[in-house]
């Protein structure tokens, strides 16, 4: 008996997941290192006080990284014959959802 919310994926199917979500970690850290470059040098051209904008971006970026790079292991670590049951943390983490309901439309979704 299964408790709670949890779905079943092929191997195949959550590998595409990962990778996927791997690839949207990239982007995002790129993204967040990008961001990073442009306000230090904005700030080298002005005078800045205040918080940290440049932690809170190089943090962005190294979160994102490492997540991809789980993910990316995860995905080069399943055992192709199995199926994988999800709960909703995971499929959180997978993207599949948010944390108010489904965050896609159903093209998003390769199953």
């Amino acid at each position: 008996m299964i408790q709670g919310l949890q779905v079943t994926l092929s191997a195949t199917e959550l590998q595409q997941l990962c990778t996927q979500r791997a690839e949207h970690h990239r982007e995002r850290a790129a993204f967040y290192k990008n961001q990073h470059d442009t306000l230090r040098a904005a700030i080298r051209s002005a005078q800045y006080t205040g918080a940290d904008p440049k932690g809170t971006l190089r943090r962005q970026h190294a979160d994102h990284l490492l997540a991809s790079q789980e993910l990316d292991f995860i995905a080069s670590h399943l055992d192709m014959e199995e199926r994988y049951q999800l709960d909703r943390h995971d499929m959180q983490r997978l993207g599949v959802c948010n944390g108010n309901g489904y965050s896609g439309t159903d093209e998003d979704i390769p199953f």
